[in-house]
């Protein structure tokens, strides 16, 4: 894992796992926690995402693309809920071969476009021929800014 356009990367370590999510923990204590590879949770950064419902962005990775409601929920200054609903697209980028740690991977690119009045953003997913997202750019939040997630 890194923080992209810059920030050294990270290890992490299977830290949990409550069902379909899977909580890993770097050596700086930096939480990050995954449903079926999409990011739901963060803890330890200035900025963390609190929580996230990606049913329909799930539903619309597994058909190969369509639209989906995603909400994101923060911890604003004032240490109450500020939720983001936002509507996405979902949408084939293509294949593309990955090389991640010396060992190359087949992959569908996916981009998600979300965007509601006042916030927008892109997430990237690749997917390998088995369903798994193997790499992943996903953004955690304004301040945060994008994880850069590799999981081969």
């Amino acid at each position: 894992m890194s923080r992209a356009g810059g920030g050294a990367p990270a290890s992490l370590v299977s830290a949990g796992i409550n069902g379909t999510k899977v909580t890993w923990i770097s050596a700086d204590r930096i939480t990050v926690t995954l449903e079926y590879g999409l990011l739901v949770a963060t803890r330890g950064f200035v900025e963390d995402l609190m929580a996230a419902d990606i049913s329909q962005v799930i539903q619309a990775l597994v058909t190969s693309g369509g639209t989906a409601s995603r909400t994101l929920e923060y911890l604003d200054g004032l240490d109450q809920i500020s939720t983001q609903l936002l509507q996405c697209s979902i949408a084939s980028g293509g294949s593309e071969t990955l090389t991640i740690l010396e060992k190359s991977y087949s992959t569908e690119r996916f981009n998600e476009d979300c965007a509601n009045d006042s916030f927008r953003f892109t997430n990237v997913y690749w997917i390998n021929d088995d369903g798994r997202i193997v790499q992943s750019r996903q953004l955690v939040s304004r301040g945060v800014g994008f994880l850069e997630i590799a999981s081969p």
